[in-house]
């Protein structure tokens, strides 16, 4: 996704919905203390994990076309 211009950042979220996405991340690219997703991190996976379990709204995608997701994947 990094290469096709989509990559995920982070909304205005909790403290309890960071530590979520930290927790969902396999790699560890989620930064509690920075509050940001780490790109040198997220790139080794792109897995979007984050944006599809997490909280809603708590990753927003930025880039050309991000995918959209169905209203019952998210749910």
């Amino acid at each position: 996704h990094w290469t096709l211009g989509v990559h995920p950042s982070l909304g205005k979220v909790t403290d309890e919905d960071l530590h979520r996405l930290q927790e969902i991340c396999p790699a560890n690219a989620i930064s509690t203390t920075d509050r940001r997703i780490i790109r040198e991190k997220c790139i080794t996976v792109r897995c979007l994990k984050c944006y599809r379990e997490g909280p809603r709204g708590a990753v927003r995608l930025k880039g050309l076309r991000p995918p959209q997701l169905e209203e019952e994947e998210r749910s």
